[in-house]
């Protein structure tokens, strides 16, 4: 069996040499978040455009196709997500101050034509922590219900 199509939206070190990732999974249904080798965590439908809307910035798009501002190329195919909600892009800034690059998320909702509300941008720690908060809280949920 092929494996769902997945994006790595988040990554830490928590010991020298260990790394842990977190994945927002393509399901048939919508989208799931799976942290490490746990399993993956049902988003409700439309959270992911739901936290862009309230975390997002408006992402100017640059008029150089290549180039995203600073040291940022647009994200490669390995780098973005086509999903029922939308597509999802990861890209890695630095500016000049910067020592090291940050990594943020873009997003455009499907069916929405780029302009006033989108895409939105915003720091893969803070949309992966939104995220995670809102499929645990799901997740309870839904096992309060059965």
């Amino acid at each position: 069996m092929a494996e769902a199509p997945r994006l790595c939206i988040f990554e830490r070190e928590i010991a020298p040499g260990v790394r842990e990732q977190t994945w927002l999974i393509a399901t048939e249904t919508g989208a799931a978040l799976q942290v490490a080798d746990a399993a993956p965590l049902a988003l409700p439908r439309g959270s992911i455009t739901r936290v862009f809307q309230r975390y997002g910035q408006l992402f100017d798009t640059s008029p150089d196709p290549e180039r995203v501002g600073g040291e940022a190329p647009l994200a490669s195919s390995d780098d973005q997500l086509q999903f029922a909600e939308g597509l999802l892009k990861r890209l890695r800034h630095r500016t000049w101050f910067d020592v090291e690059p940050r990594d943020y998320l873009v997003f455009t909702p499907s069916g929405s034509e780029p302009g006033a509300e989108w895409p939105r941008y915003e720091l893969c720690t803070s949309i992966s922590a939104a995220l995670l908060h809102l499929a645990e809280a799901y997740s309870a949920a839904r096992v309060q219900k059965s």
